[in-house]
């Protein structure tokens, strides 16, 4: 990380920012993402 560029340490903000002004940190997104990985699962789960 310390050898990231000077003008790259200003993209902190954009983490918590998503292009489409999603929130990481608010609860539908997780949930949704949580639902999709669970899917997941289960699908590699029937698979086998």
């Amino acid at each position: 990380e310390a050898e990231m560029d000077p003008a790259e340490s200003d993209t902190t903000e954009s983490t918590y920012c998503d292009p489409e002004g999603e929130d990481p940190n608010d609860p539908e997104w997780t949930v949704t993402e949580d639902r999709d990985a669970e899917k997941e699962r289960i699908r590699s789960t029937a698979k086998r």
